[in-house]
């Protein structure tokens, strides 16, 4: 797992002189004891770090003295700061494996979000993902309703059908019985 970064961001996205929560979920897939940090590389002034809602006291962020349990369960990784400076944009999240940066990381990390205050809040979808999925489901609706309108369509002409059909046997048995009754008398 290399370190990534995240942004940039704007200062519109991220102002100055705020108070943000970078957040996300990270899980060891090994035993190798795993430890987290990163940057927010002179943009922002760490406050604390929290692991599962637990406050690490004044644990630097940089420092990558995070412990993540090597349980294979997804622990929340919440970093409070305050953006201090425009100078620099981005985030990175660093794991290592304890205090090497030469050994191979073997975790998984997901749900990443930067959200402006300072509690934490559990991950949501970001807006252009929602906006996105809503703009495709209306397609699919719409594409679904053509379909229905046709089939209502095709079923509107067979059952027009059907029931010229019906008029015609009715037309017809009643010429033979009438050409029936005319036998017999």
């Amino acid at each position: 797992f290399p370190s990534h970064d995240i942004g940039p961001f704007t200062e519109e996205e991220f102002p100055l002189n705020t108070s943000v929560v970078f957040s996300f979920k990270i899980k060891a897939l090994d035993d190798t004891p795993l430890t987290i940090g990163g940057h927010f590389l002179g943009a922002a002034a760490v406050t604390t770090v929290a692991i599962d809602g637990v406050l690490q006291g004044n644990t630097q962020w940089s420092s990558a003295n995070i412990t993540i349990p090597n349980d294979s369960k997804w622990h929340i990784i919440a970093v409070f700061a305050n953006r201090t400076s425009i100078n620099s944009d981005f985030i990175y999240i660093q794991p290592n494996r304890g205090n090497s940066y030469s050994q191979a990381v073997n975790c998984s990390v997901k749900d990443v979000m930067l959200s402006l205050g300072n509690t934490y809040t559990e991950w949501v979808e970001p807006l252009e993902v929602v906006r996105d999925r809503i703009v495709a489901n209306a397609a699919a609706i719409q594409s679904t309703n053509t379909e229905i309108t046709k089939i209502d369509g095709r079923v509107t002409a067979n059952s027009t059908s059907i029931n010229s059909l019906n008029s015609k046997v009715a037309t017809v048995e009643g010429t033979l019985v009438n050409k029936a009754d005319a036998c017999v008398s």
